[in-house]
């Protein structure tokens, strides 16, 4: 790949995320405090849950992305999908602004030689830009879901995060 053109996919990649994270905060913004740790039903997870997931992975995989596995933040996956009393919307929106934080200073400090650089994760290795293509996916995903469970809540009274439907 050309320098320029893994320039050009770093500033892209960056500008994504930002994306990805606003658009999560304007939903988020329209939900009320009772409805994060609301379930739709018996396998689905709540707004809380999905923050917790998303936040636990983005602070295990970006703190130091390019350290060795080893080196990275203790994560308890398992845990993320529990609820407990100490989950409370202002908790769990500072371990989600937490984060981003750290994707973004990661991404920003990101050099086109970087994405060549291997991590492992889930015991295979992979290019930097391979991780943050599934990561971004995952992500999106995850944010999808945030989005369907706000507009859900919200029914008629949704503040549109696009071009609205005509009614």
């Amino acid at each position: 790949m050309s320098e320029k053109v893994a320039a050009i996919y770093l500033k892209d990649m960056r500008q994504q995320f930002r994306g990805l994270k606003t658009l999560a905060d304007r939903a988020l913004s329209q939900v009320k405090d009772e409805e994060f740790p609301i379930e739709i039903d018996e396998e689905s997870n709540s707004i809380t849950i999905l923050m917790k997931h998303v936040s636990g992975n983005m602070t295990t995989l970006w703190t130091s992305p390019l350290a060795p596995a080893e080196e990275w933040p203790a994560r308890h996956r398992d845990l993320e999908f529990t609820l407990t009393d100490e989950d409370t919307r202002k908790a769990v929106t500072e371990r989600w602004n937490e984060a981003w934080s750290a994707v973004f200073k990661t991404l920003d400090g990101l050099k086109v030689e970087d994405l060549t650089g291997t991590m492992t994760l889930m015991g295979k290795d992979s290019t930097l830009m391979e991780v943050l293509n599934g990561q971004y996916r995952h992500y999106a995903v995850h944010v999808g879901q945030i989005v369907l469970l706000a507009k859900h809540f919200r029914v008629r009274d949704w503040d549109s995060l696009s071009v609205p439907k005509k009614r």
